[in-house]
């Protein structure tokens, strides 16, 4: 099944393995559906680098139902990520 890129939203490098988490937009051609792909990518044996089974891909509609619930919530997992250590 051939996968099409359309758009590279973002590229995050892992330092300790050299992987990196790749957001973007697909395309299956054959069907003509576009797709929401996070995935981990690695570096084959060939130097190149490879998708991994690793990662989620999901349509449109469930694509801005995840973007809408993390700009809802992008505070408080901010918060919860990074908590604030209390003055003793």
């Amino acid at each position: 099944m051939e996968i099409k890129e359309i758009l590279i939203v973002g590229e995050l490098r892992n330092n300790r393995d050299g992987s990196i988490v790749k957001v973007r937009v697909v395309e299956f051609p054959d069907r003509g559906n576009r797709c929401l792909d996070l995935r981990k990518w690695v570096t084959g044996s060939d130097g190149g680098l490879k998708p991994t089974s690793t990662g989620i891909m999901m349509g449109s509609a469930n694509s801005e139902w995840l973007l809408s619930l993390l700009e809802q919530s992008r505070d408080e997992i901010v918060e919860v990520l990074n908590p604030i250590d209390p003055v003793i």
